[in-house]
């Protein structure tokens, strides 16, 4: 016996468009994937394969643009698609990437006379050096601005000492 106004946002009349954007990055037995969300999903499902083309099999559900795949083997390579999800149907699958996990790669310090040298395995492209003066929060972790070299598979970084105490890490890319 009312009158009553009302206003309706992001109403989906049909399935959502495919996901756009897919990227990820892989870990020590994990993968971390991302995409763009797709105007209308409600869901995303997301499938992995050992092949490219698949077949793949559904591997998650997630309600954000975001999925963590863990308990992968190393060194293996997986493909992935994923396809967005509403009410009214399921959108044909995002272009596929394929990535493979690899075990944390080891920094190994060499002090010397002159130099300290740092190294990490060849297959660790993409990563960076970082330095801290300090272990106490918060942590200033600084990148190291020298330039790796490469020598006998594996990446180099000569550094002087300084008097102070240094610690360092390995970002990933």
């Amino acid at each position: 016996s009312a009158l009553c106004l009302a206003a309706f946002d992001r109403v989906a009349t049909t399935a959502p468009a495919p996901p756009t954007g897919l990227t990820g990055f892989g870990g020590d037995e994990w993968i971390a994937l991302n995409w763009s969300p797709s105007p209308g999903a409600a869901a995303y499902n997301v499938r992995r394969g050992t092949t490219t083309g698949g077949p793949y099999l559904l591997v998650g559900s997630p309600v954000t643009s975001s999925f963590f795949d863990a308990g992968l083997a190393n060194w293996s390579t997986w493909y992935y698609v994923v396809s967005a999800v509403n009410d009214f149907g399921q959108s044909a699958n995002s272009a596929e990437i394929s990535i493979t996990p690899r075990p944390l790669p080891t920094l190994s310090l060499s002090p010397g006379s002159t130099q300290l040298s740092l190294t990490w395995p060849g297959w660790a492209t993409g990563y960076t050096v970082f330095s801290a003066s300090n272990l106490l929060p918060p942590i200033q972790w600084a990148p190291v601005t020298n330039l790796p070299q490469s020598s006998g598979g594996v990446f180099a970084l000569p550094l002087i000492p300084q008097a102070q105490q240094q610690f360092f890490r390995l970002g990933g890319p």
